[in-house]
C-alpha cells in the first residue's frame, strides 16, 4: 500500500488490523500474518497463500453445497470466532467474502480473513457501537 494515498484514518486502520492479526497468530482457521513491513513510503502486509478463493464464489459456483459441508465449515468458523473473542478481538465483518478456502479441492477447509474492521476489546467494553461492515 502506498502511504501517500492513505488518509490518517486508513493508516491507523492498517496498524489496527496488523495488531489484531498478531494477537490471533497461530490459529489454524484464521489467515496468518507472515510479515508486516513499514517503509518510508509503503506498507507491505504478507499473508499466507490460500488457493481456494472466497467461500462466496464457491457457493455461487456450486449447484449443491451439502448440509454436511455447511456444518463442517461452520464448526471451523465458530471455532475461529471463539478464538478471536478469547483473545479480545471482535472481527466485525463476518461474511462469505471474508471466508477463504485453503485449496480448490475442499469446500470445508476454511479460514477467516480481512481484519480491517477488527477491534480489540474487553468484556463489558462499550466501544463496539460503531456501525461497520459491508452496507446492505
Amino acid at each position: 500500500m502506498i502511504k501517500k494515498k492513505l488518509s490518517k484514518e486508513d493508516i491507523a486502520g492498517v496498524y489496527t488490523e496488523v495488531e489484531a492479526m498478531q494477537k490471533l497468530k497461530g490459529h489454524p482457521h484464521l489467515v496468518q500474518l507472515l510479515g508486516f513491513y513499514d517503509t518510508h513510503d509503503r506498507f507491505y502486509v504478507v499473508l499466507e497463500f490460500l488457493q481456494g478463493g472466497e467461500l462466496f464464489d464457491r457457493l455461487t459456483e456450486k449447484e449443491l453445497y451439502t448440509e454436511g459441508d455447511a456444518q463442517e465449515a461452520m464448526r471451523l468458523l465458530v471455532d475461529a470466532v471463539q478464538h478471536c473473542h478469547n483473545k479480545g478481538v471482535a472481527h466485525r465483518d463476518l461474511k462469505p467474502e471474508n471466508i477463504l478456502l485453503k485449496d480448490k479441492n475442499s469446500d470445508t477447509s476454511v479460514k477467516l480473513a480481512d481484519f480491517g474492521f477488527a477491534k480489540s476489546c474487553v468484556p463489558g467494553d462499550r466501544l463496539l457501537r460503531t456501525a461497520c461492515g459491508t452496507p446492505g
